[in-house]
């Protein structure tokens, strides 16, 4: 065998999608550096080490290049590229085809995720100005509750002359929410000839 993994009974492939639930960004090469070091960083073999150190000095020269594709990232140029048949350090039946299908729907989900984000930002805006109007909106008909003027009977009038200097009318407003309900019932003040 010449590269033994050192996950022992889990295996590198649950490893591998165990690090990828925790981390979505893991590439091919993350989790076979990972999977191919004992915990005290040694190596199980002299040729693992060989390609190990070739691998972390590619990363380290262009950090992007682990996010090449199986063709061209750093594996695929130490080991070579991949052969027909099984993905090197993927697992059994897991194709070439089978990753580039897999990229496309991660990206698809990745941007489905952005767009119910965005949609949930602008919403909660929305709502805290909606639920902020809607305080001030109280704060208004509370304010012209505890007024100094009498309070309007709704069942029989529904509007009536106040002599006042400015020769302004008294209505009766009800203020409805979205479901077309009264909410709230106070008096609106009408400038005559508006």
């Amino acid at each position: 065998m010449l590269a033994p993994h050192t996950t022992g009974r889990q295996g590198v492939f649950r490893v591998a999608d165990e690090m990828m639930d925790e981390d979505p960004t893991i590439t091919r090469s993350d989790s076979f550096l990972v999977g191919h070091t004992r915990s005290d960083g040694t190596f199980p073999t002299t040729f693992i080490e060989e390609k190990m150190i070739t691998v972390k000095d590619i990363i380290t020269k262009n950090p992007q290049s682990k996010y090449l594709d199986v063709d061209h990232d750093p594996l695929a140029q130490v080991f070579g590229p991949v052969k027909k048949g099984c993905m090197n350090f993927k697992g059994l039946n897991v194709t070439k085809k089978f990753i580039q299908s897999a990229e496309l729907l991660r990206a698809h989900i990745a941007e489905d995720k952005e767009f119910y984000i965005d949609l949930e930002n602008r919403f909660s805006q929305y709502k805290a100005k909606n639920d902020a109007r809607f305080l001030n909106l109280k704060d208004m008909v509370a304010s012209l509750r505890s007024s100094g003027c009498a309070t309007i009977s709704t069942v029989n009038v529904e509007r009536s002359q106040i002599s006042t200097p400015l020769l302004r009318e008294e209505a009766v407003a009800h203020f409805l929410n979205f479901h077309k309900h009264i909410a709230a019932t106070g008096r609106a003040l009408v400038l005559p000839g508006l």
